[in-house]
Order: structure tokens, then sequence, then C-alpha cells
């Protein structure tokens, strides 16, 4: 029986990590979004919103040209 009368769905709460593992960098924050350098030299771009995520590719493309990030 459920806890509450009429209540037959439970809501599942995803949460997403946004800690860069061990020896990765952030390098910038756009919002929600963080650009990390990992320690093998390759790039992340993690959380955000599709807007926060537009706003820190333009910033590569301007900034840090070195850096590429994977569509995705």
């Amino acid at each position: 029986m459920s806890k509450w009368p009429g209540y037959h769905h439970v809501m599942k709460l995803e949460t997403h990590d946004e800690t860069p593992a061990r020896g990765a960098e952030v390098i910038a924050r756009f919002g929600k979004a963080a650009l990390i350098k990992q320690p093998n030299g390759s790039w992340q771009l993690k959380g955000g919103s599709e807007e926060e995520r537009l706003s820190a590719r333009e910033w590569i493309s301007l900034f840090l040209h070195e850096a590429v990030v994977p569509c995705g």
C-alpha cells in the first residue's frame, strides 16, 4: 500500500556530478556549464543549458583556439 492514498508514481531525481576528475582543471564557467581540461590534454564541456554551452563555444572560438571540444 502506498504511503499516500492515490499516489502510485515515484519521482526519480537524477543528479550530475560537475566535479572534475582527479587532475582535471576547470578553466571557465558559463552559468552551469564548465569548460574542463583533462590531465591528458583533452577538453570537456559539461553541464549547463543549450544557451550556456553555446556561449562557452563562442568564448572558446575567440579566446582558446587550441581547445577542441567534442560536440554533444
